[in-house]
């Protein structure tokens, strides 16, 4: 059968195992991407696209922008911010089926890249001021305080989905590292003290606990939980409405410090990301600077 003659139905299970191989190294983004992908081939068979060689870019756009229906019941046209996550998913899925040969070219489906808001500014790392302000803010003064845990796991380039999967025994305490997302990953100074603290007034809290949400918390929700979290911290130290700062400004502070000082790829492995290019994009680094910083350490070696 040429390819993009399959029927979609009969690939979905092949297509869904290899997003899970492609993100097996960050559960959180597995996870999304193939939601989001469940929700494309529904969207698919509701309008009769029943063949992989039926799907134009125009069907996929169209999917981009459906409304979703809300808790309330209401459907509203997604955010653009939700409209280029649907679109970005969708170029994974079609990634993923032109490696399985049920498509070529897959990258010319998504259509018309979708931008982001003229007014919006990339997310980008905090500075060291800043996250002094985030430290100050994340407890609230309290000696108990899981909002902090989860800043100095945030610290620790744990995504929001990573940092509400750590339990108490995926942290080796000694030697100052914390198991997330399936990487060793080095807690800060501020961080380690903090959990540290943390630990010794629940001293009965057992290793398999999740330490940064309540384990009450419906599984689904607990990412949220750590969002909300993270966003409270960034408006209570002043800087909600800063440009570029979000949550994820936290754990780029600390990947940003690793790219300058251990390199791009330690830079990548600390964000769990498999893409050197998007890491740079994040971190706003330039390839050139990259280059020029290698061969000036290689001719140092040299004349070493």
């Amino acid at each position: 059968m040429k390819a993009g003659a399959q029927p979609i139905a009969d690939t979905v299970d092949e297509v869904l195992k290899q997003l899970r191989k492609r993100y097996r190294s960050n559960r959180g983004t597995s996870r999304k991407v193939q939601a989001e992908a469940e929700r494309l081939f529904r969207y698919l068979d509701s309008v009769k696209v029943l063949r992989w060689e039926d799907i134009s870019p125009e069907t996929v756009l169209s999917w981009c922008w459906a409304a979703r229906k809300t808790n309330a019941g209401e459907y509203r046209r997604p955010e653009q911010a939700t409209a280029r996550n649907r679109q970005w998913a969708a170029t994974a899925v079609f990634e993923a089926a032109e490696q399985l040969g049920l498509i070529g070219h897959g990258r010319c489906l998504v259509g018309t890249r979708i931008r982001r808001s003229s007014d919006s500014v990339p997310t980008r790392p905090l500075t060291e001021h800043e996250v002094k302000r985030v430290q100050s803010f994340a407890d609230r003064g309290q000696p108990f305080s899981r909002r902090a845990v989860i800043v100095a796991l945030a610290l620790a380039g744990g995504t929001s989905s990573e940092i509400a999967q750590v339990r108490k025994g995926d942290l080796d305490l000694p030697n100052r590292r914390v198991w997330i997302g399936r990487r060793w990953n080095p807690l800060s100074e501020w961080g380690h003290q903090y959990i540290q603290h943390h630990l010794q007034i629940r001293p009965h809290l057992e290793d398999n606990r999740l330490l940064a949400v309540d384990h009450q918390i419906a599984a689904d929700r607990r990412a949220h939980a750590v969002t909300v979290r993270l966003g409270e911290v960034i408006s209570d130290s002043g800087l909600k409405g800063s440009p570029g700062v979000s949550a994820r400004s936290i754990r780029l502070h600390t990947a940003n410090r690793i790219l300058r000082t251990q390199g791009l790829e330690a830079a990548a492995w600390f964000l769990g990301s498999d893409s050197l290019v998007s890491v740079v994009s994040a971190l706003e680094y330039d390839w050139k600077q990259i280059g020029q910083e290698r061969l000036e350490t290689f001719m140092e070696g040299r004349s070493g």
